[in-house]
């Protein structure tokens, strides 16, 4: 029996790749490259990656190397991760975490916060307003990301108003930027006392830094928000899909009835013609037959050729 005393590795270690233009500043689309080594301990250490809490799907990681020290028996894992980077992924911590018995608490880590930047983003819903009052304090916000922080104004009706200012009027106001963390913001458009006019015009809102700019257009109405405006976009598309195989389901309903098909089609029907009474002086005669009265009658069914017979009886005159 070989008796193995456990030895603490070293911290993790994280490298990673280089930017596009900066050595830790990204873009999206970049392909990172990230290498993550656990040295010097006995037994080897077991490594796992994580997006702040989230493992890191199996897909990206490479196979991890082991790396023996034969002198005092210790080992290394070295494992190398690829993610191509999105804005999802700005302001994330890439973790890399080594587990090993030895460590206080039985694991150790290091990580990096994430960098990425992109150009404002397109609204991800429609940017339609209900619920204002005429003569009444109005606020118009738009939420959206970019990264860097992105700078702002208002326009409305052929006026700017930059961020922090007001209109020729007074009336309006474009409140500072609001950064809620990780290239999440909100822009607001503070309306003193709102008019009939307001409702009737477009208010477009610009964000733009480094990487490009987006524009928002907004309307805004007295009208209540309408029932289901506050679905999401999957919400809406499953409805839409039931409504449409209900519509697919009642149509070959009715084509099967229609057509008699399927369940509708019903059993082969038999038309029995009676004959009626013999005429005077001619009546059925049984010549070495049980039943003297049977006779066959054929009737062709649902356009078969072959016959189908069945018995029928004739009366007899007493």
């Amino acid at each position: 029996m070989q008796l193995v005393v456990a030895k603490p590795p070293q911290p993790p270690e994280l490298d990673l790749s280089r930017g596009t233009d900066s050595v830790r500043i990204y873009k999206v689309g970049d392909v990172l490259e990230a290498s993550c080594i656990v040295k010097d301990g006995r037994p080897v250490a077991n490594i796992s990656w994580f997006l702040d809490d989230d493992p890191i799907n199996q897909n990206m990681l490479k196979m991890p190397t082991v790396v023996d020290l034969a002198k005092e028996n210790l080992q290394s894992k070295i494992q190398n991760l690829t993610l191509v980077l999105h804005p999802i992924h700005n302001g994330k911590f890439l973790k890399c975490v080594a587990f090993h018995p030895a460590y206080p608490g039985g694991h150790s880590e290091t990580k990096r916060m994430l960098d990425v930047r992109y150009a404002p983003e397109p609204a991800e819903e429609p940017l339609d307003k209900f619920g204002y009052q005429i003569g009444r304090l109005g606020v118009i916000n738009v939420t959206f990301r970019a990264n860097p922080r992105p700078k702002i104004e208002w326009s409305v009706a052929g006026e700017k108003i930059r961020e922090g200012y007001t209109d020729s009027t007074g009336r309006m106001e474009a409140e500072e930027l609001k950064d809620l963390g990780r290239g999440l913001y909100v822009a607001n458009l503070r309306i003193a006392a709102i008019r009939k006019e307001d409702t009737e015009t477009d208010y477009i809102l610009t964000a733009y830094n480094d990487l490009g700019p987006q524009d928002y257009r907004v309307k805004i109405s007295t009208s209540p928000e309408p029932a289901g405006l506050d679905l999401g976009v999957g919400a809406i598309i499953g409805v839409v899909a039931v409504a449409l195989i209900v519509i697919l389901l009642l149509s070959i309903l009715i084509f099967a009835k229609v057509t008699g098909r399927w369940c509708f089609s019903g059993g082969a029907t038999v038309i029995d013609y009676t004959a009626a009474g013999g005429e005077n002086g001619h009546q059925g005669r049984a010549q070495g037959v049980e039943n003297p009265h049977h006779q066959v009658s054929s009737e062709y069914i649902n356009g078969n050729d072959l016959p189908i017979k069945k018995d029928e009886k004739i009366d007899t005159a007493v």
